[in-house]
């Protein structure tokens, strides 16, 4: 439902950082690879048909506490 689809989104943020290959060389950055791993893995086993580029977008402008571009209707 929406509010599950909410929450993925939000978990989602730590992915941001992974639009480009994404360096593993410390702890910070390995735990936030395999956290992204899980939360991918769930997205994937949902039944979730999405954009990835607009899922990106929307999660970097989350993060970097940017105005949504949708109302909040939309």
């Amino acid at each position: 439902s929406l509010l599950l689809v909410v929450g993925i989104a939000t978990s989602l943020s730590a992915l941001v950082a992974c639009e480009k290959t994404a360096k593993l060389d410390t702890d910070l950055q390995k735990g936030s690879y395999a956290v992204g791993q899980t939360i991918g893995g769930n997205i994937k086993s949902q039944p979730l048909p999405l954009d990835l580029t607009a899922l990106v977008a929307g999660l970097r402008d989350a993060v970097e506490g940017k105005t949504s571009k949708l109302k909040p209707k939309e």
